[in-house]
């Protein structure tokens, strides 16, 4: 599971949710979301503001990981 679902799915918004607020369809946010296309600069950004993670904290993997590694040993 990558950042941006876990995000999503901790807020409770559906894709179809997530992808009307950055402006996409919800089967192209559904293969963003899933890794096989990328988000765009502009999306990243309305996604960053909506679930109020820096634009850098939302693409590094790296910060990904320590969320996921407390949220397992918490």
């Amino acid at each position: 599971m990558n950042l941006i679902k876990l995000l999503r799915l901790n807020n409770g918004y559906t894709q179809e949710y997530v992808a009307n607020v950055i402006g996409c369809c919800s089967d192209s946010y559904s293969r963003k979301e899933n890794e096989v296309y990328t988000f765009t600069t502009k999306e990243l950004l309305k996604l960053s503001k909506l679930y109020k993670v820096s634009l850098e904290k939302l693409i590094d993997r790296e910060w990904f990981e320590q969320v996921i590694l407390a949220k397992i040993y918490s």
